[in-house]
């Protein structure tokens, strides 16, 4: 095994664990959460750009809610197109520990998608890294 397959088994598993790391965060703040009734205030548009994919607009709605007797203006997870509108009410997933940890409605969706690809591509690159032969 030379260093073009060993990068390429590098690159996989940080793919893979960057991704699973994820997953587990947004898990246990939905496995530890309460649904709680959100008003969105308004839509933040976050350009993204990557030198090999161009630029695109990522959409975060700022949900307020109330969390025992305590009010919150918390970004949720951004999101390939707006599913929301200002004024819209929601219902969230709130953080019991951390009542700032927010999941919206169709964000652990999303993100479940990008978590599958990347770990895909990950195994990819793992593949790769053991067949290839440079």
């Amino acid at each position: 095994m030379d260093a073009g397959n060993i990068i390429l088994l590098v690159i996989g598993i940080i793919l893979i664990a960057l991704n699973s790391i994820g997953y587990f965060y947004r898990r246990e703040t939905i496995v530890n959460s309460v649904e709680v009734e959100a008003i969105v205030v308004r839509i933040n548009e976050v350009e993204v750009s990557d030198p090999d994919v161009g630029s695109s607009t990522e959409y975060v709605p700022i949900c307020k809610y109330t969390y025992n007797e305590k009010e919150y203006e918390t970004p949720g997870g951004r999101q390939w197109k707006s599913r929301f509108n200002p004024g819209d009410i929601i219902t969230i997933k709130v953080n019991r520990d951390e009542p700032e940890r927010i999941i919206t409605p169709g964000q652990a969706k999303e993100h479940l998608i990008r978590e599958i690809i990347g770990i895909t591509i990950g195994f990819g690159f793992i593949v790769g890294g053991f067949l290839i032969e440079w």
